[in-house]
């Protein structure tokens, strides 16, 4: 009397495919192929016309504030306040090219406003640790991001930045 696997006998609904996931949970085929074709992007635009490389970065801090503010809700409670976030940091890393030091300061300063003012109108419960939390994000992606721009403003910036990356990718491997 022995058990029969499902799909084997006749009648059973076949077994789904398996797909190609490691150990680690994720499919490395298609991790690599993403990894690549964002790596030439990436290098296409650093060595083509190089503003086009703010447009990665503005979209890779919009991405990551979209997902990390839904992962907050709906893990922990916590609603930030996304959309000064993520004009605030789009601002930020748009300004730090002309305007340097200057800029990046004053854009964390008047989102972190603009995140208190957004919040104070729905009330004071949990208050605190939306506000904080949305200036982190403000901090740790938006202005963290704008240095990135503003090693790619001199005119050797596109090397300075695949260096950079260089360095990242050999240290992470």
């Amino acid at each position: 009397m022995g058990s029969q696997e499902s799909g084997s006998g006749p009648g059973d609904p076949p077994d789904p495919p398996v797909e190609n996931v490691s150990r680690a949970g994720r499919n490395l085929p298609m991790a690599l192929a993403v990894g690549l074709g964002l790596g030439a992007v990436i290098i296409a635009s650093l060595l083509t016309y190089r503003q086009t490389f703010m447009i990665i970065i503005v979209a890779a801090v919009a991405a990551s504030i979209w997902e990390l503010q839904h992962t907050l809700r709906t893990a922990r409670g916590i609603a930030i306040s996304w959309i000064p976030v993520a004009v605030g940091s789009v601002a930020i890393v748009a300004l730090a090219w002309p305007y340097g030091h200057d800029a990046q300061a004053l854009g964390v300063a008047f989102t972190a406003l603009a995140c208190m003012a957004w919040r104070f109108g729905r009330g004071s419960a949990g208050c605190l640790v939306d506000v904080s939390a949305s200036i982190f994000f403000t901090v740790y992606l938006g202005l963290l991001a704008s240095f990135a721009t503003m090693m790619l403003a001199p005119p050797d910036g596109a090397y300075r930045i695949m260096a950079f990356l260089i360095m990242v990718f050999a240290s992470d491997t």
